[in-house]
């Protein structure tokens, strides 16, 4: 088992208004298209991020279904440009890189445009953790990405979205997963390798700078041996060949991650209405 380290911005959090743990950030949606499409830019160290207009200014910001709990969190100087207003709302956030906890307030934004969908009074959480990159001004978390349904295509550098209404997919030639939309752990996958079972966090914000084919297992839940790549497996169906790599120190009760590698290797369609995954091998 190698010792790269893999990078995540995977985070949870616990929700405190008032004593309340069920407090959710707010934004109203402006999409009345049927889809619309995101480019794709990838930082050097791999993560895919999409422009977006806050205010007047433009900002890049990283797509992170890892981000479970919140909507958006935009760095502060930007927030600043911005002019965005703090609210009286709070959130304790669990740095799962270190396991300690801080106090944010959600500062709130009058507009937010990515693409053709407008976002208005948009609560966000001020980014100030040291481990997302310098290059990008903030993070499009899960409570956003899950209102609608997503075709992510690395290859061609897009993000289809669509309104969650739309249509199952159905794709002859193309592969299904179910998986469990968890509020507290985000987008779970069960996987399978050498006989051994996995519950994986599906988390485009977790990218190796160094290799496109790794993906990380808790030290304590790892089984699988060896230093050479290994045949995952969700049911009897393949999803890939991936080294695998340790993922230390995260209070987190799913087995692992599966990040960037995975959208590398495939053209994945994440349908939140119906908890499904579709996806196909990219060719070359």
């Amino acid at each position: 088992m190698r010792a790269v380290k893999i990078h995540f911005t995977m985070l949870l959090t616990v929700c405190v208004l008032f004593g309340c743990a069920s407090y959710q950030p707010k934004a109203s949606v402006n999409f009345t298209g049927r889809a619309t499409t995101w480019p794709i830019e990838f930082i050097e160290n791999g993560l895919a991020c999409v422009r977006a207009n806050i205010g007047n200014n433009v900002g890049l910001m990283g797509i992170d279904t890892g981000l479970i709990r919140q909507q958006m969190s935009i760095k502060p100087m930007l927030l600043s440009l911005g002019s965005a207003r703090k609210t009286e709302h709070s959130v304790l956030l669990l740095d799962a890189m270190n396991g300690t906890f801080q106090r944010v307030y959600y500062q709130r934004l009058a507009t937010v445009e990515i693409g053709d969908i407008t976002f208005t009074d948009v609560e966000v959480i001020p980014e100030k953790r040291e481990y997302v990159p310098t290059d990008v001004d903030g993070l499009i978390g899960l409570g956003l990405l899950k209102q609608f349904n997503l075709m992510i295509d690395y290859r061609k550098r897009t993000i289809d979205v669509y309104p969650s209404d739309r249509q199952p997919l159905e794709v002859i030639d193309w592969h299904k997963m179910k998986f469990k939309l968890d509020a507290q752990q985000g987008i779970i996958l069960v996987i399978n390798a050498q006989g051994h079972s996995y519950n994986m966090l599906l988390d485009t914000g977790a990218w190796n700078p160094d290799d496109n084919s790794v993906i990380s297992i808790r030290k304590q839940r790892n089984k699988v041996v060896g230093e050479h790549a290994i045949e995952f497996l969700a049911g009897e169906m393949s999803i890939g060949e991936y080294t695998v790599d340790a993922l230390f120190g995260s209070p987190v009760s799913f087995d692992g991650v599966l990040g960037a590698s995975f959208f590398f290797k495939n053209r994945v369609y994440i349908d939140f209405t119906h908890s499904e995954i579709w996806f196909v091998e990219q060719e070359g």
